[in-house]
């Protein structure tokens, strides 16, 4: 044919090389230091704050989806996060188990599920009264620990949760006339809610008085305290003023027993002086 063109030496011209194939594209990935950390669960709640399990998984999904944690890490951090019981309840599970969120959490729940009956925990709920020692805030802690695990069990039995807690939380109040005050708001405003009579208990008790001001104390003590280089500058600080102290002292003194200065005589060796502080000397 006509449009293939020859070589000097006769042979028909090679095609262009093909282009290059393109590179496979490679992630990446950006590694972000955070302070955040899942809470920490042992097992079965002993004290007031303790997280049960159900709780514990809540928290723990709710934190992945606001961080974005990638499912197949999830397990991992939740195996990182047990202590004490829990932990070795979830050491003892399979490797491929242990890598499955979901049957770590199935785990957990078999084994630390609050297991008491409802008849029980509203038992404990109603026989619950301030103890001698114990503070408004903290007897109010309690009795709303006991009443959300029985909600948890069978919340039909509970038509009013709130108001439920608000009227065993006056009748167990330690102080008679405390007690009579708030029935009294309850009388006179039936819908007064938990918060609000336990907020009245801690205003009429003095006890918000009393955290009010232990806030400022704790601050001051806070400021109080001092760095080594500061105290070490405040020392050098106080050795000099006492230094100064003494050395002022001493001054006084000597000013107080020395006699008066003694007029300067004009030694000019029988000649006349000389005005230094005149061009002509005079």
């Amino acid at each position: 044919p006509d449009d293939i063109e020859e070589q000097p030496d006769g042979a028909p011209a090679e095609d262009p090389p093909p282009p290059p194939a393109p590179a496979p594209e490679s992630k990446s990935y950006i590694v972000l230091s955070t302070d955040r950390k899942l809470p920490s669960f042992s097992g079965l709640p002993t004290k007031p704050g303790d997280l049960s399990v159900k709780q514990f998984e809540a928290e723990c999904k709710r934190s992945f989806k606001v961080w974005g944690t990638p499912t197949d890490q999830q397990a991992y951090l939740v195996c990182r996060a047990c202590s004490g019981e829990a932990k070795s309840e979830v050491q003892l599970l399979s490797e491929l188990d242990q890598n499955d969120i979901d049957r770590v959490f199935t785990h957990l729940s078999k084994v630390f599920a609050d297991k008491t009956p409802f008849s029980a925990l509203i038992q404990a709920f109603y026989a619950r009264h301030q103890l001698p020692e114990e503070s408004i805030r903290q007897y109010a802690l309690v009795l709303r620990t006991v009443l959300r695990r029985a909600a948890d069990k069978d919340d039909t039995q509970l038509p009013s949760f709130d108001r439920t807690l608000r009227d065993r939380f006056i009748a167990g109040l330690r102080d008679p006339a405390l007690k009579k005050d708030l029935l009294k708001e309850v009388r006179e405003d039936s819908a007064t809610s938990f918060e609000k009579a336990r907020d009245e208990a801690l205003f009429l008790s003095g006890e918000y008085d009393a955290e009010a001001q232990e806030e400022p104390t704790i601050k001051l003590a806070m400021q109080s305290v001092s760095t080594p280089q500061s105290c070490s500058l405040t020392d050098k600080v106080d050795k000099l003023t006492v230094e100064l102290a003494a050395l002022r002292g001493q001054l006084n003194n000597n000013s107080r027993q020395g006699s008066r200065p003694r007029p300067q005589q004009n030694r000019t060796n029988g000649r006349q002086a000389i005005n230094r502080f005149h061009p002509d000397g005079r």
